[in-house]
């Protein structure tokens, strides 16, 4: 592989770790991996996702990101995804992710899928105001 930049090396390093890092078959990733030793990192990364994607439509599962501005327990943690299939369509399996996000004020912001559910103090006070 010729790698013209430092950025275009780091790139190729990225590329690489991303793809070892998805949950794809054996076959899958040595042929993504022989498209990054041709220095098409231009397909690799949209055929990882795009496969990452058709694996996960087939297992019915969604993605699901809890932002909180700081770090919530372990028992703050049960509770949202004990409340969260409620909000996911039926049958759907939940793939939970918590991360602290200190722009996150009062509450937390929920990304399920394509549907985003603010259940910030922010939200709150515009939905008072709007009253």
């Amino acid at each position: 592989v010729i790698v013209v930049s430092p950025d275009g090396m780091k790139d190729w390093v990225a590329a690489r770790k991303a793809f070892a890092d998805l949950k794809l078959p054996a076959s899958v990733k040595a042929s993504l991996d022989e498209l990054c030793s041709m220095g098409r990192l231009d397909l690799v990364r949209r055929v990882a996702e795009v496969t990452n994607d058709m694996i996960v439509a087939e297992s019915n599962t969604v993605d699901v990101t809890v932002s909180s501005a700081v770090e919530l327990s372990a028992a703050q943690k049960a509770a949202v995804q004990k409340a969260l299939p409620q909000y996911a369509d039926k049958g759907q399996n939940l793939n939970v992710k918590f991360e602290v996000d200190q722009d996150t004020l009062g509450g937390l912001m929920v990304t399920l899928g394509n549907k985003s559910i603010d259940l910030t103090a922010g939200a709150r006070l515009m939905e008072a105001m709007q009253e």
